[in-house]
């Protein structure tokens, strides 16, 4: 059985020195009873006051596996160009998550 939803989380925080923007988009598939997995999109801005490279942005694309409600799998990859950067630059990250 497959079935999906799609969950979309816009935010926008104003605090500090800074404004940042994030838009996350991620669906949902059971794999059987106790299995689940989906993609997840993502984008976000940020702002600095007062500087002038105070412009970042960066891309999410990743997939996430979770084992019924305790084990959570994510693999992650992102393209950002952080503000006082030149040129934007990739990262790779492996999340795990459980819950006792």
């Amino acid at each position: 059985h497959v079935g999906g939803y799609l969950k979309i989380a816009p935010e926008h925080l104003r605090e500090g020195p800074f404004t940042a923007g994030t838009a996350v988009a991620s669906w949902d598939f059971r794999l059987g009873r106790s299995w689940r997995a989906g993609p997840v999109l993502g984008a976000e801005g940020l702002q600095l006051r007062g500087g002038e490279d105070s412009v970042g942005w960066a891309t999410i694309v990743g997939a996430v596996l979770h084992h019924a409600e305790g084990l959570k799998v994510k693999l992650e990859g992102e393209r950002a160009r952080r503000p006082g950067d030149t040129v934007p630059r990739n990262a790779v990250a492996v999340l795990l998550g459980t819950r006792f």
